[in-house]
């Protein structure tokens, strides 16, 4: 018996290959960047404190982002982690909603496909580089593309069922998207309906929203997402403006991370190494052979998806996270009915189907040679040793402030509140303070100290210096006010 053709090994074959990529080596490696260490502290400030229903940073409410993830990291903190947040904990919800995305993706294609598509769009997903990688990350987008694809799966599933079984999936469809609305707001259903009504307009199938179950599926939504923004809303009534800007403001007129129109046309394919040098035999192929019809559903849920992202002035690598699933299903079909390609005139061998699995194991090895690597790049990535470093310098009762450089890594690794200080005017008065009950110390980066104008270096001293902090080659100080008791 041919067990390799058989849908439960395979599926059992996408689960295991998920959990040795996605949950290996989550413990080798501190918190990197800023977006994790946010994650972490955001869930122990949550079961510090108690409170589940307003997220907080550094004390600080923090409501730019619905608290699902948040609650999920904490759950897995105080589950597994006698409360303590842990790199482990704080990614491992998002590795887990990685195996699952890979689970429903291999549903919905077969339903679509067939069951030979569904494995290779699988398995080519989960060696997709930035899938890979955001599988290892403490961060919201691979939970909202899991929940935006089981959103797909069920409006697969509801538009090929009968008549009076659609109700079974269109109902659990938006619950799902409810889900997703509480990962990242308003995106994580904006997104999976532009695809919807997309393929079904595309398809002359438009009728089919009639059967959508609008009322019951207002009602599941809506106690998905309204009671979290209701308790909110009681405790903070500046919230909705805080939404407001966050969404509608920043996709109209960006404050921060602003890109070019094309940022994420011309960095697409580098995103999906190694499968994203097939993009482009891909494209030629729709144009010779005009083939557009045969990708259809893909089409519909990450073309409008990346015009919507595109359009946006604020943009991030990760924003595109929930529409890989459909560009991987794209190229599973370009390749399963198509090894090579004239262009031309010239015959272009691209990829045979029982070449794939080859690739699939070698770029395996490649992210597992790379896990390997953590505890080495550890020391260029890392703020534990900064935190260690000025752990064991300062005394031990000292009040810590910082100019402009709050960052949730250094909150995280240090675990205690750090004022920050906004203005030179303000960094002033600290220093020259010297009726604080104990030490000060500010923490910020040299070159911001070098530039200040008000402030005197015959005010402080630097009680040392720290080279190359973290990936952006900052030159870190700490500094005390001369008169204000903070000299160890």
């Amino acid at each position: 018996m041919n067990y390799f053709n058989q849908s439960k090994f395979k599926l059992v074959f996408i689960i295991l290959l998920g959990i040795i990529l996605f949950m290996t080596g989550q413990k080798t490696r501190n918190l990197w960047g800023t977006s994790e260490a946010r994650t972490a502290q955001i869930a122990q400030e949550m079961i510090d404190s108690g409170d589940w229903v307003i997220p907080h940073l550094n004390n600080q409410p923090r409501l730019t982002k619905p608290p699902l993830y948040f609650w999920a990291v904490a759950l897995t903190a105080k589950l597994l982690c006698n409360n303590h947040v842990t790199e482990w904990s704080a990614r491992f919800p998002a590795s887990v909603c990685a195996v699952l995305t890979l689970i429903f993706l291999f549903l919905m294609v077969k339903k679509l496909y067939g069951e030979k598509t569904a494995f290779s769009s699988s398995i080519m997903l989960a060696t997709t580089y930035f899938f890979f990688w955001q599988s290892q990350e403490a961060m919201l987008d691979m939970m909202l593309a899991m929940f935006e694809v089981a959103a797909c799966l069920f409006f697969v599933y509801g538009l090929k069922a009968q008549v009076h079984r659609k109700k079974f999936f269109y109902i659990p469809m938006h619950f799902c998207l409810g889900l997703a609305a509480m990962t990242k707001g308003p995106v994580g259903f904006i997104i999976p309906w532009i695809g919807i009504v997309a393929y079904l307009l595309w398809s002359s199938k438009i009728k089919e929203l009639k059967h959508f179950c609008w009322i019951t599926g207002f009602i599941v939504f809506s106690i998905t997402v309204t009671p979290w923004l209701i308790a909110v809303y009681h405790r903070i009534d500046t919230a909705f403006s805080v939404f407001y800007k966050e969404t509608v403001s920043r996709y109209a007129s960006a404050y921060d991370h602003q890109r070019p129109l094309y940022y994420f046309i011309v960095r697409f394919p580098l995103y999906f190494l190694p499968w994203g040098i097939f993009l482009p035999f891909w494209v030629w192929d729709i144009y010779k052979n005009k083939t557009l019809n045969e990708y259809k559903f893909p089409i519909s849920f990450f073309l409008p998806a990346l015009i919507f992202f595109s359009l946006c002035g604020s943009k991030r690598s990760y924003y595109l996270v929930p529409l890989y699933p459909f560009v991987i299903i794209s190229l599973a079909l370009f390749l399963s009915k198509c090894s090579c390609v004239k262009i031309f005139g010239k015959k272009i061998i691209l990829l045979k189907q029982s070449y794939l699995y080859t690739l699939v194991f070698i770029s395996s090895l490649g992210y597992l040679i790379f896990i390997s690597l953590f505890p080495v790049l550890n020391k260029r990535f890392s703020a534990v040793d900064f935190c260690e470093r000025l752990t064991n310098e300062l005394p031990e009762k000292y009040t810590l402030m910082s100019y402009d450089y709050s960052k949730p890594y250094i909150i995280y690794y240090l675990k205690q509140y750090i004022h920050p200080i906004k203005s030179e005017e303000e960094l002033n008065s600290k220093l020259s303070d010297i009726s604080a009950g104990s030490p000060l110390f500010v923490i910020m980066r040299e070159k911001d100290l070098l530039r200040m104008k008000n402030v005197s270096d015959k005010s402080y001293n630097i009680i040392f210096r720290y080279k190359n902090f973290t990936k952006k080659h900052n030159t870190m100080v700490v500094i005390t006010g001369r008169n204000s008791g903070g000299k160890v």
